[in-house]
């Protein structure tokens, strides 16, 4: 709600608190810097000041849009080519591969890539079997699995969400959107 909130430009930046700040950083995808804090079990990181790269700005009030005219039916031939086009621009997208991916971890989390790959490969091999789970019970099991801090897994959610590999529901719940494959091992 307090995201939404913020989005639509309801509430400015200067009026919200370092916790609020710190909750819209974690549900738009930014990834914070602060100290690490816990609340009644919750451990978050704090963030002072809302990143304008990585949140979104709020959006000004649109023009409503004026009623379409009917259209006309295409002929199936043409309603056929349309969806080519449509594939054509699909297929278009940047594919992340999966050292893009290691790299990425390793980089913003400070470790080598060959535990960066360790961690992805845990992670992925979890939300396999599990495609929708707690944050919390996520982030502890893949930390237990791959013998590493929480921190880091942390780290390797936010640059996960931000790729949009998973999502992160209000509710705490971790969805898995899509997976990448290692060369030669699918995970």
């Amino acid at each position: 709600m307090l995201t939404e909130l913020y989005r639509s430009g309801k509430v400015r930046e200067d009026t919200l608190g370092v916790l609020a700040k710190s909750i819209i950083c974690r549900q738009t995808g930014c990834l914070a810097t602060g100290p690490v804090v816990t609340f009644a079990g919750a451990t978050i990181q704090l963030v002072e000041a809302l990143s304008m790269q990585t949140a979104q700005k709020p959006q000004k009030p649109q023009r409503q849009p004026q009623p379409q005219k009917p259209q006309r039916q295409l002929p199936p031939s043409r309603i056929d080519e349309q969806r080519e086009k449509k594939e054509d621009v699909k297929s278009e997208r940047v594919e992340v591969d999966w050292s893009f991916v290691t790299s990425l971890v390793a980089k913003e989390a400070r470790i080598d890539t060959s535990r960066a790959e360790q961690i992805l490969s845990t992670c992925f091999n979890y939300l396999s079997i599990y495609p929708s789970v707690g944050i919390f019970r996520f982030i502890e099991d893949v930390a237990r699995m791959s013998k590493t801090e929480p921190n880091v897994v942390k780290t390797t959610v936010d640059i996960l969400r931000s790729l949009d590999f998973i999502e992160v529901r209000e509710e705490g719940v971790v969805n898995l959107k899509k997976v990448v494959k290692k060369v030669d091992l699918p995970l």
